[in-house]
């Protein structure tokens, strides 16, 4: 065959031809290759002419495919230096977008020929098919007109039965009767409707728990062979998907529906929506009324200070993208026309692209908080107890006043006199009566715009601007009118007051209040103990009206004290004193229960304590007034024992004040032979026994001695007369 011939046929061949040249350089390695020859087919391929080919350089006319080490360069390279072999490669020349397939190999050492294939459509098929392979994963079945598999093309994913297995059966004999029935009642809908029937079911094949959507559609094809055309797709992921969107939005419906804030969400346009339970009860508005109106007509707000109708915060979200809170003060104006405050923010509703599909208000009603706020403050500058202004405001308004203009300033000092006994006679809870009362006096002989507080516990404190000494003393006199018209427990009420009035600028303030309390201080010295004696004289009083039996023994005991204190020969004084020991001497009582003072059946553990109490009680009652202070210590001792062994503070023998000794033998005297709540009395002899067996132990011996000798001897002398 000649060169021409063959050359000929490599012109008019549709195979790309080009012959190169190894160019090496003078290290002898390879850094380029020279056009010898190349068909016209090659030539069109690359989007040249052959004349323009020859002689030149690969890599100035192919850079893409052959510039610098490429994969394909240096398989080429190799072939041609060894000499012999081949090739085939695959590339994709991307100046022209095109697929070719190389084929390489070496005629000569130093020389390689590449034919080239463009091969851009079976490439841009085979794509489209793995695309398809890839995105449909459909199993696509035909059955004739009695439900009879003529076609079976499985999903690359399911293949759930062998096609040459199936055809020609029923679709009764390969699913079962359960699936078969729901799928023929399919095709029939599809024969009648003439329209395609859709259905979605779980697989009927048993261990695949997939969902799948299938699609029949009767057809008569170029054979005139009527046949149903069924396609079926897997969707369980879009099936889990709405299910998990389903309970999402169930969940958030329940959330909506149960949180106790109020929920409106609007559209893009600020037209309501929806509204949660509670946004329906504060604005008045059901859903159903509410749907497709303003937002701002539904959520009305004012603002409390101005009364002026508030920005409507969902167009205002709408225009700036952002969440925003309600301003303070804001409240919302049902549709029957109450107004509640109310507190919190409105928010856009975003996609994931970021553009706003609506607003959602959140919100909820603060009149509580309102309240509790108020409250808070208040208490902060207030007294709990009396209602007056605390130490705390009393100090900040001190300083605030304490300007030129409001001279001359008066502070004005008192003093509840006698609250500690009230505290232990009657209890704090009549104390804090007692302290009630006396805020209501001082407050009621106050002007409106005098600053009165509670200083401390029994303390109140006064302070007049622009007042001199002259209307203090008039203010002073109004308190103690006041106070005569009060009284807690029979007690009058007693305030020691005291004032100072600042003149000059120049003068320290603190020195002002100093010099007011040391005046309150100098009057209570008398004032107070007049009070405590008169209050003294009420307990007592109330404790013997309160319990007829404790009236008379305490009768008794003081006249059996009487005349033990003057058989063993005391002085007339200490005789008469004993007879008021007696008198007082269970004051302490009054701070029992009635209940228990009166109790019939046996005292418990607890009992018998309160009841023990009562000498301290009645020491500490006694002990607020000098006239009474020394018979306090003999109340508090009455009931220790010669031995030691008694109570409050086990003192013995003759640490034990006489006069208590005393008194405790005519108490358990009195006590032994009356007739008591729990028992009778006993006799006469058995409580001189109990007398004689305790004497060194519970009684003075002594005492004891010079009652039984004297005074009941002399006492039952005077019988027998």
């Amino acid at each position: 065959m000649s060169d021409i011939f063959c050359k000929d046929i490599l012109n008019h061949s549709p195979v790309g031809y080009a012959y190169y040249r190894v160019l090496c350089g003078e290290d002898g390695l390879p850094y380029d290759y020279e056009f010898i020859d190349a068909n016209p087919a090659f030539a069109k391929m690359i989007g040249m002419s052959s004349f323009e080919i020859v002689g030149k350089k690969a890599a100035e006319i192919l850079p893409s495919m052959w510039g610098g080490k490429s994969e394909l360069s240096l398989y080429c390279e190799e072939i041609a230096i060894n000499g012999g072999g081949n090739m085939e490669f695959e590339h994709y020349y991307e100046p022209l977008s095109r697929w070719y397939k190389i084929n390489v190999f070496s005629p000569a050492k130093n020389h390689f020929v590449t034919y080239l294939t463009d091969i851009t459509y079976q490439m841009k098929i085979l794509e489209e098919q793995n695309t398809l392979n890839t995105f449909f994963n459909d199993i696509v079945i035909e059955l004739d007109e009695n439900f009879r598999y003529i076609n079976y093309n499985p999903s690359k994913k399911y293949d759930f039965q062998q096609r040459q297995k199936i055809i020609g059966k029923t679709i009764r004999e390969v699913y079962g009767l359960g699936f078969a029935l729901q799928l023929e009642s399919q095709c029939k809908t599809a024969l009648a409707s003439g329209k395609m029937e859709s259905f979605i079911h779980k697989s009927p094949m048993p261990g695949v728990d997939r969902w799948f959507r299938t699609n029949i559609i009767y057809r008569t094809d170029s054979f005139k062979q009527n046949k149903y055309i069924i396609v079926t797709r897997d969707i369980t992921e879009k099936v889990e998907a709405e299910k998990a969107i389903y309970a999402e939005k169930e969940r958030l419906r329940v959330t909506l529906q149960s949180i106790g804030d109020a929920v409106i969400a609007t559209d893009k346009s600020g037209l309501v929506i929806s509204l949660n339970p509670v946004a329906e009860q504060l604005t008045g508005w059901s859903e159903q009324e509410a749907k497709g109106k303003s937002a701002q007509e539904v959520f009305h707000i004012i603002s409390e200070k101005t009364r002026e109708v508030c920005e409507d915060p969902v167009q205002k979200v709408l225009s700036s993208g952002n969440i925003i809170g309600l301003a303070n003060h804001t409240a919302l104006i049902s549709k029957d026309g109450t107004e509640r405050p109310i507190a919190d923010s409105a928010a856009p509703i975003k996609d994931e692209a970021g553009l706003i599909h609506g607003v959602v208000l959140v919100f909820r009603d603060v009149t509580g908080e309102k309240l509790r706020q108020e409250e808070i403050e208040y208490l902060s500058y207030h007294d709990s107890l009396t209602g007056l202004y605390n130490r705390r405001f009393f100090e900040e308004e001190l300083k605030r006043l304490d300007v030129e203009r409001n001279l001359p300033m008066t502070l004005i000092i008192g003093d509840v006199n006698g609250l500690k006994l009230i505290n232990d006679a009657f209890g704090h809870l009549v104390g804090d009566r007692l302290l009630q009362k006396a805020a209501a006096a001082i407050k009621q002989a106050c002007r409106v715009d005098d600053i009165v507080a509670r200083w401390g516990g029994d303390e109140f404190v006064i302070i007049l601007p622009k007042t001199n000494q002259k209307s203090a003393v008039e203010l002073i006199q109004r308190i103690r009118n006041s106070c005569v018209q009060a009284e807690v427990e029979a007690i009058k009420l007693s305030i020691s007051l005291g004032y100072e009035t600042k003149e000059n600028s120049d003068e320290y303030i603190s020195d002002v209040l100093k010099s007011a309390e040391r005046n309150m201080y100098k009057n209570k010295l008398h004032e107070s103990q007049s009070m405590v004696g008169s209050a003294i004289k009420v307990i007592h009083s109330t404790l013997l009206e309160k319990n007829h039996r404790e009236a008379e023994h305490s009768r008794r005991v003081a006249k059996i004290s009487k005349n033990i204190a003057k058989a063993m020969g005391l002085p007339e004084a200490k005789i008469n004193e004993m007879e008021t020991i007696g008198l007082m001497h269970d004051i302490g009582k009054i701070a029992i229960a009635e209940a228990i003072l009166e109790k019939t059946g046996e005292l418990t553990e607890d009992e018998w304590t309160e009841i023990n109490r009562h000498p301290e009680v009645g020491y500490r009652i006694l002990s607020t007034s000098n006239d009474t202070v020394e018979i306090a210590r003999y109340v508090l001792a009455h009931h220790e024992h010669f031995d030691g062994n008694g109570y409050p503070s086990g003192i013995k023998g003759e640490e034990i004040p006489l006069q208590a000794r005393i008194l405790a033998v005519a108490d358990a005297f009195d006590a032994l032979t009356s007739e008591r709540v729990h028992r009778a009395a006993y006799s006469l002899p058995y409580a001189i026994k109990v007398l004689q067996n305790n004497a060194g132990k519970q009684f003075d011996p002594e005492v004891v001695k010079i009652f039984i000798e004297k005074v009941l001897a002399e006492s039952a002398g005077k019988e027998s007369e």
